[in-house]
């Protein structure tokens, strides 16, 4: 079972992700890939509070690939606030790994540690560089 506090933490985050992904759909026209790419996350939230809220460790997991999944194709967005709060998830995720040593979406009580570890490290901090670059460059000819 995750810790309350880890619960809060992590339904913080998604509501703060939430009312961004709903900022930009009321203020931007999306093409077909990012409204696709906003729906599917919104539809993986509602799982995931509903996991939450009930403890469905097993749908967490699934959900937890989805997370990365989310960020993979996210170099792919056209739309430079939708690639930006992905940034910022990336960004967000890397801090909580050096602040708990842990991915605290992980149960601390199993050994599980999908999305925790020194190769994860790597591939995260090359994928933030290369979205950073993408999104100054975006931001720079706008």
């Amino acid at each position: 079972m995750i810790e309350t506090f880890d619960k809060q933490r992590l339904t913080f985050l998604t509501l703060l992700l939430d009312m961004c992904l709903l900022s930009v759909l009321a203020t931007f026209t999306l093409n077909m890939f990012d409204s696709f790419f906003v729906f599917f996350v919104f539809l993986c939230h509602i799982c995931f509070y509903w996991a939450l809220f009930y403890d469905m460790t097993s749908l967490l997991e699934y959900l937890h690939y989805s997370i990365f999944l989310s960020l993979s194709v996210s170099l792919f967005l056209q739309n430079k606030w939708l690639q930006t709060i992905c940034l910022f998830l990336l960004t967000a995720i890397q801090v909580l790994w050096i602040q708990e040593e842990r991915c605290i979406l992980n149960d601390p009580e199993h050994s599980e540690n999908f999305g925790y570890g020194k190769e994860i490290w790597y591939v995260t901090l090359l994928y933030s560089i290369i979205l950073s670059a993408k999104i100054g460059y975006i931001w720079k000819d706008q």
